[in-house]
C-alpha cells in the first residue's frame, strides 16, 4: 500500500491520561473511499499544518496547524475499518 508522506508539522505529541507522550495527527479531513485521488479506490487523509505555502495551493485553509487532532492509534483503527468496509486497494 502506498502512503503519502506526512509533513512533520502535521504530527504533534500530546500526553495521554497516563501522562505518556503520544503522537497525534492534525487532521483536516478523511474521505474513507475515493476514486478522485488516482486510479482505484483509496482512503484519502488530509492533514493540517503545512508551512510550505506553495503558490497556487488549493487548500491554504489547511496551512494552520489549529484544528482536530487524532492519535495515530485511532487513525490506524479508522483506516483499517475503511479498508475492510470499502475493500480498498
Amino acid at each position: 500500500m502506498f502512503l503519502a508522506p506526512v509533513l512533520k508539522s502535521s504530527v504533534i505529541v500530546t500526553n495521554n491520561s497516563n501522562n505518556e507522550a503520544e503522537p497525534t495527527l492534525r487532521i483536516a479531513g478523511i474521505v474513507p473511499a475515493t476514486r478522485a485521488e488516482g486510479p482505484g479506490s483509496r482512503l484519502a487523509v488530509y492533514v493540517r499544518g503545512c508551512s510550505l505555502a506553495c503558490t497556487g495551493c488549493t487548500t491554504p485553509e489547511w496551512w494552520s496547524p489549529v484544528g482536530a487532532a487524532m492519535t495515530v492509534e485511532r487513525f490506524v483503527e479508522v483506516a483499517s475499518e475503511a479498508i475492510e468496509t470499502f475493500e480498498l486497494e
